[in-house]
């Protein structure tokens, strides 16, 4: 959605403010010699200045998203990019680098059934899968596919003895993560990967058509989850798909996330750190 134009202003204006500050420290400095009192209004200053830019910078790229209405092809592009940078992220802050990865996204599925690679593969690298956060807004595209302002992103790292887990909301709008968490699990520990369909009423996900105007509400939405299980009863959980509990079998279709491959893989390597087969791989 198109961002309020006050959100510009508001931008100018912090980092007038800033750069208003600046010149006064200068001045404070310059003129009386008070050095201290300068460096002191002088760095308050350009926090201000850090800011107002900061918020243009995000103003810029909500205008850059809504207008014109991006195709659903860049809108995919730019998620892309964004999950690249957040399995980067991942194992930054798990302290794993890519030679230490048992399992990488190339080793899932290179291809979907259309003959393209998933949207989250990342060659080399972890696996991520994704999916819609709870209350978020949602557009759907001309193919028809439902694309989302905030997800969730879960990255895989296996290893040679451990489980590495990082999740993350992304704001598809800025591209910002909140709510960073780290998990790091003995394979052991692990005691079940999979997907299981509830109903939360708790959840509601708002989605606009194709045109950004009318509202689609599902009655009695169905969630399926993507869940790994650790033997203290800890899970991490994704919502990976979208159905209508009134009507059977009508799934919402999403952006392809190859969350069956995923599933399949990640049991492979757990049997395999298990000691229940021999590595395939």
């Amino acid at each position: 959605m198109t961002p309020p134009r006050s959100d510009k202003r508001n931008g100018i204006l912090v980092a007038g403010l800033g750069i208003v500050g600046v010149g006064n420290a200068g001045a404070l400095v310059g003129l009386t010699d008070q050095w201290a009192a300068g460096v002191v209004i002088g760095g308050v200053a350009l926090g201000f200045v850090g800011q107002g830019l900061r918020l243009l910078s995000v103003y810029r790229r909500r205008v850059e998203a809504a207008e014109p209405k991006p195709t659903d092809a860049h809108m995919d592009a730019l998620l892309g990019d964004d999950i690249r940078d957040t399995a980067d992220r991942a194992l930054l802050a798990l302290g794993i680098t890519l030679d230490e990865l048992a399992l990488r996204s190339r080793d899932v599925d290179p291809l979907t059934k259309g003959g393209h690679r998933r949207l989250a593969d990342q060659g080399r690298g972890p696996i991520p899968v994704f999916g819609p956060t709870p209350f978020t807004l949602g557009r759907i595209g001309h193919d028809g596919k439902w694309r989302f302002a905030r997800y969730r992103i879960m990255v895989i790292c296996p290893t040679g003895h451990n489980l590495g887990i990082y999740t993350c909301d992304l704001d598809s709008t800025t591209g910002h993560r909140l709510h960073e968490r780290t998990d790091e699990y003995h394979y052991d520990d692990v005691v079940a990967v999979r997907t299981t369909t509830t109903t939360t009423p708790d959840i509601a996900i708002r989605v606009l058509d194709a045109t950004a105007q009318n509202r689609v509400a599902l009655g009695s939405p169905l969630h399926r989850q993507f869940q790994i299980i650790v033997s203290s009863g800890d899970r991490g959980s994704i919502i990976v798909g979208i159905e209508d509990e009134h009507e059977s079998g009508q799934t919402v279709p999403l952006q392809e996330s190859g969350i069956e491959a995923v599933i399949e893989a990640v049991r492979r390597i757990l049997r395999v750190k298990k000691g229940g087969i021999a590595p395939s791989l």
